[in-house]
């Protein structure tokens, strides 16, 4: 589980897009977390820095040919390993090949990446639960029919090897803006040296989370 900061520049450059997608049709909270939502999207997306963003309607990115759907829930605390993910029975029909979720405070100021897990894995382990029906690990009333899992059985999504593509492809897009430095009028530069700081951001914290885990072993 990795927990990040999010700052005001992260949801800037997100609004446009929520603003864009608008209700969404299977969201358990009825399409009123679209921000929060394409927040989750980016983290994720950035940290499969192979992964392509592409916001079908059956799934969210696209690495090395697997289809991911991103899943988004606000929460009021830091979750526990003992809390739940959930997908709703109203997105089964949805054709993608894994799961990455996310846990994001109600206010936007932190988000923490949960895991990542196969499809096929996930419906095998995960519990149905009906709507009303009152979960005994976390005492939290279902909202809509759903499949749950605890968040430690979730597959890491983050190791040193990920830290590597994540500088790559920074280091590329660094080489790139340079190369075109003297086309770029003042307003693109910043644009492109702002998408630059975020990541580098995003990395900071992610190899402090490395530490951390480290230390802790």
């Amino acid at each position: 589980m990795i927990k990040l900061n999010i700052t005001n520049d992260m949801i800037e450059s997100c609004k446009e897009k929520a603003k864009s997608i608008g209700k969404l049709k299977n969201s358990i909270t009825n399409g009123e977390g679209n921000l929060s939502g394409v927040l989750g999207e980016y983290l994720a997306h950035k940290h499969l820095p192979r992964s392509i963003w592409k916001n079908t309607f059956d799934y969210d990115l696209v690495e090395n040919g697997v289809r991911i759907d991103v899943k988004t829930k606000r929460c009021t605390s830091a979750p526990k390993n003992f809390y739940d993910c959930s997908i709703a029975e109203t997105s089964l029909h949805q054709e993608c090949d894994e799961y990455v979720f996310v846990r994001m405070l109600n206010d936007m100021s932190k988000a923490w990446l949960l895991g990542r897990m196969d499809h096929k894995e996930y419906f095998k382990k995960a519990r149905f639960m009906t709507k009303g029906e009152i979960d005994l690990n976390n005492n939290f009333t279902v909202k809509a029919n759903c499949y749950n899992l605890q968040i430690k059985e979730l597959h890491d999504m983050f190791d040193i090897h990920t830290a590597l593509k994540q500088l790559d492809v920074t280091l590329k897009q660094v080489k790139k803006t340079r190369a075109e430095l003297p086309k770029l009028n003042r307003e693109k530069v910043d644009h492109e040296l702002k998408i630059l700081l975020l990541d580098l951001q995003l990395l900071q914290q992610d190899l402090i989370y490395m530490r951390d885990k480290d230390e802790k072993n």
